[in-house]
């Protein structure tokens, strides 16, 4: 089956190679590029936590404290990639929650009191959900800081596009809602809107299916536990070779 990563090569190394082991062939058309931004190295004096939501933000704060001391942190990490990333650049106490703010929430209260400091947020730009006042609903001090922008795609690569046109594509891989509105948005375009509705849709989560509603997919799969490893065992289970 042909499928089409939306994700940039460097953050899907793993999805692909299970991919490519199952027999796909996996193409590539990021549909968000991320730009580090510009800030101020943040202060950290009366910080004690720090929370991520995506690789990104692990990156780009790293990129702010290239010789600081990062090991003794404690740090909540969304998933299980982001959790790696922090681990790779050097954070050692760190938990992840299952992919989604709600899961964050419920680690963060389960490992860290709302009288042991404050929580610095390392965030994008956009953000599905405000965290910052989930957690201050919860009772936590929570500063918060931006560091990178994710700007949206205007066309599919040069890659995809051909496959997108000759209808050779058969599957989409799609793991977050901004990601999914900017695929609607594109093949909006389309001619054939029959052929976008028939292709196979592996969804991270209901919201980011949720989404998809302007196409009316026809095939839409969802894992019930929304981390990547089950979406690899979802595309194993459904995702046929023809």
């Amino acid at each position: 089956m042909q499928l089409l990563v939306t994700r940039p090569a460097d953050q899907s190394a793993k999805l692909v190679q299970s991919m490519q082991d199952l027999g796909h062939d996996v193409k590539f058309s990021p549909l968000l590029e991320i730009v580090y931004v510009s800030a101020p190295v943040p202060d950290l004096r009366d910080i004690q936590a720090l929370v991520f939501t995506s690789s990104y933000g692990v990156r780009g704060f790293a990129n702010l404290h290239e010789n600081t001391p990062l090991g003794d942190m404690a740090v909540f990490a969304v998933g299980q990639s982001t959790e790696l990333k922090a681990r790779e650049t050097g954070f050692s106490r760190v938990h992840a929650g299952a992919n989604d703010a709600v899961s964050l929430v419920e680690v963060i209260k389960g490992h860290f009191h709302t009288d042991e400091g404050k929580i610095l947020y390392i965030r994008g730009m956009h953000v599905a959900v405000d965290l910052k006042e989930q957690l201050e609903a919860e009772g936590y001090r929570v500063r918060q800081q931006i560091v990178y922008e994710a700007r949206c795609a205007k066309s599919f690569s040069p890659e995809v596009l051909p496959c997108i046109i000759q209808e050779t594509l058969e599957g989409v891989i799609l793991l977050s809602q901004r990601t999914a509105r900017v695929f609607v948005n594109l093949v909006e375009q389309v001619e054939n809107q029959e052929y976008i509705q028939s292709l196979k849709y592996y969804c991270l989560s209901r919201k980011i299916a949720d989404e998809l509603s302007m196409i009316n997919p026809s095939q839409v799969f969802i894992p019930e536990i929304p981390n990547l490893d089950e979406l690899i065992k979802l595309i194993k289970d459904f995702g046929t070779i023809e």
